[in-house]
């Protein structure tokens, strides 16, 4: 048996608003939809899907206790595209680990995070 990937599910209230972020802002491109049931985006080699709110009833805001870890090989670039256009978590920092990052949160306030490992670059 051999896992192959892991693609989050993400839950939102506004389909369009969404994908419209992802793609205008992250740069991502919705390579799939139903309705407003689910989508799906990519950029590069992450991906993400989307649906409709299934537990809108228990929890009326959309919510996760973590985050999504996105590494990169280009993370000072990435925080230069992006900080301008997104709701700053921590701006980037090189961390005593290794890792150079950092955070942001979506259109839905999901928690995003980015990093780029910089022993990948002693090599």
């Amino acid at each position: 048996m051999v896992l192959k990937d892991l693609i989050p599910i993400l839950e939102t209230n506004n389909m369009d608003e969404t994908i419209k972020y992802y793609e205008s802002v992250l740069g991502f491109k919705c390579i799939g939809r139903m309705n407003n049931d689910w989508a799906r985006l990519e950029r590069d080699k992450i991906s993400l899907m989307f649906s409709g709110r299934y537990n809108e009833n228990d929890h009326p805001n959309t919510f996760m206790t973590g985050g999504l870890y996105i590494y990169t090989d280009t993370i000072d670039l990435l925080w230069t595209e992006l900080k301008e256009n997104v709701k700053v978590c921590y701006p980037i920092e090189t961390f005593e680990y290794g890792i150079r990052e950092f955070a942001i949160y979506d259109c839905n306030d999901y928690l995003l995070q980015f990093g780029q490992d910089l022993s990948e670059n002693l090599n």
